[in-house]
């Protein structure tokens, strides 16, 4: 049991001692305050959210800006399965992140997807179902976006991503 736990301590430090970053998480104490502009509601409160969490103050004349825009969701039903009893939705988030700093910008394309799976004898076409899943997106599309920006505001020209 020592053993075990020496060896996992070990290994928890060379992890944290090699930048590693549980999913979710950013460094983005070298932004102090950040433009944020985007043309989906429900991602600006996250993304929001998720700033002044980090510290990160939101001020329309902050030197860098966070820029969502494009955003789009398509939500498309394919059956799986040879009876066509088992399908499936997929949902696709997909949007253009850009960074302005310097006088420099930076921008990207992301893309998210999130599954749902059901029986057509069981599912009843839930908007809970598809509301978590949406919501879930929501917070997965701000975690993309926040891991872009913090590489992004904090790398010289010549080595961005």
């Amino acid at each position: 049991m020592k053993r075990f736990l020496l060896r996992a301590l070990v290994g928890a430090t060379l992890l944290a001692g090699c930048g590693f970053h549980l999913k979710g998480t950013q460094d983005l104490a070298h932004v102090p305050r950040v433009q944020l502009h985007s043309d989906e509601p429900a991602l600006t409160a996250v993304l929001r959210r998720r700033l002044q969490q980090q510290g990160v103050a939101l001020d329309e004349d902050a030197p860098i800006k966070l820029q969502v825009r494009d955003f789009q969701r398509r939500r498309q039903q394919a059956a799986i399965g040879t009876s066509g009893q088992n399908k499936e939705i997929e949902f696709t988030d997909s949007f253009v992140v850009r960074v302005e700093r310097g006088g420099g910008a930076r921008e990207k394309t992301l893309v998210n997807r999130a599954y749902l799976q059901y029986q057509t004898q069981q599912y009843l076409g839930s908007v809970s179902e598809e509301k978590r899943i949406e919501e879930r997106l929501f917070a997965e599309d701000g975690d993309k976006i926040l891991q872009y920006f913090a590489a992004v505001s904090r790398c010289n020209a010549a080595d961005c991503p």
